[in-house]
């Protein structure tokens, strides 16, 4: 005789000592079994709960252990406390005839869901441990421990099915093979997701902290996360805005990350000169340019190569399309170039030049490339309307226009 059983003939014979007829007793017995199977669960959880627990608060308070500490938010040791009262129904189960093995299934079943949820919880535990050294940053694990718990709750169902239905797991995960296609149709965004995951992890694209841009998706700002399948970005305007992993490997998007380690930003920014206010810069003009900071060493420096130019065997520089003279726009250059070097905001170990580029219908475009020391968003474009500011300005100086188009004000002018 079962254990169950037995539990059920010493309750029945109990209450037909009461007075009860043999079937209401045999009833009622079974009623007060399960009532009692209940609260035996209940007990087991809380007394292993509390055992459980307090032994590993323990251990995480005097071992000074973090991952013990780590595993009790994730609740870890809370959820393998539910997988006992499984034991306690699988020994009352004797006492239902004819439902014995459907309770010990269901017993079972409670066993295998409550263990799957135990290890869900040691995957989330080893996720966050992991979060918190540097290298998280640049490999995170957030889209594997995703694909590491899809896995388990996959496997756990085909076990739950094939414990419930009586029939080999093995059977079971074979048979799924002739729904391959449909399961790959699910979880076509998780696949692309794993694959994206293991290109931007592999050749170092992304990682969280590094500022990205991507105006297809509107992203402009700092990662905060890598799933399995998206990308969260925070936007500068505090907005987020969710980029599938998959299109950072099939899409182009800038990572500004270099900029971030360098500690600097470029500024590359042009403005257009008239090309009627371009002109020698000669006799009056040229003196009194002398007198301007940054430009008498090149002044002096400029002058000797022209006169060695204009005196070379051949040359006749008495008519004015024959030989070199200096030009207001390449002084403008010098001048600009030095007050760069002398700038404290520039870096002077990255590349800085003043150039021109190709003349166009808008004039010719006098384009300032160099890096600002910092990398806050705010302090760069102040430091670089700073510069334009003082270039606009400084042009007229030298006899120079900055070119824009007409606007309503200039007709009107010319009108009267």
């Amino acid at each position: 005789m079962e254990n169950g059983e037995v539990m059920v003939a010493v309750i029945s014979d109990f209450l037909r000592g009461q007075g009860l007829s043999p079937g209401g007793a045999q009833a009622l017995s079974f009623f007060i079994l399960i009532g009692a199977g209940v609260l035996l669960c209940a007990a087991v959880i809380l007394a292993v709960n509390k055992i459980i627990l307090k032994a590993a608060a323990g251990i995480a308070e005097k071992k000074k252990m973090k991952w013990a500490g780590i595993m009790l938010e994730n609740k870890v040791f809370h959820r393998i406390t539910y997988m006992f009262p499984a034991a306690v129904i699988w020994v009352l189960a004797g006492a239902f005839a004819g439902w014995e093995e459907a309770i010990g299934r269901a017993a079972a079943i409670w066993a295998i869901v409550f263990f799957l949820f135990v290890l869900a919880a040691v995957v989330d535990a080893v996720q966050e441990y992991y979060a918190a050294f540097d290298i998280n940053k640049m490999r995170p694990i957030k889209g594997f421990m995703q694909l590491i718990k899809i896995v388990i709750y996959c496997l756990g169902g085909i076990v739950t099915v094939a414990t419930l239905t009586g029939q080999s797991a093995w059977a079971l995960l074979t048979g799924i093979g002739a729904f391959s296609a449909v399961l790959l149709l699910i979880f076509k965004d998780s696949i692309l997701g794993l694959v994206a995951g293991v290109q931007l992890a592999g050749n170092d694209m992304v990682a969280i902290g590094d500022w990205i841009t991507m105006e297809k998706y509107g992203a402009d700002g700092d990662v905060v996360d890598i799933s399995l399948t998206t990308v969260k970005v925070l936007n500068f305007d505090n907005t987020v805005t969710s980029v599938p992993a998959y299109n950072l490997v099939s899409d182009s998007f800038i990572n500004w990350r270099n900029i971030q380690k360098v500690g600097a930003r470029r500024v590359k920014r042009a403005v257009n000169i008239d090309m009627g206010s371009v002109c020698d810069a000669g006799g009056d003009m040229l003196a009194k340019m002398e007198k301007m900071q940054y430009l008498s060493e090149y002044i002096s420096q400029n002058e000797e190569e022209i006169r060695a130019y204009n005196e070379a065997p051949g040359t006749d520089p008495a008519r004015p399309a024959n030989g070199r003279r200096p030009t207001n726009l390449g002084l403008f250059r010098a001048y600009l170039n030095g007050y760069l070097k002398n700038d404290p905001k520039i870096r002077k170990d990255l590349p800085m030049i003043v150039r021109q580029l190709a003349p166009g219908q808008y004039g010719i475009p006098l384009e300032v490339y160099a890096f600002f020391d910092g990398t806050v968003w705010a302090t760069f474009e102040g430091l670089q309307a700073d510069l334009f500011d003082f270039i606009i300005s400084a042009a007229p100086l030298f006899g120079l226009r900055i070119f824009q188009s007409p606007a309503g004000s200039d007709f009107k002018e010319w009108r009267h």
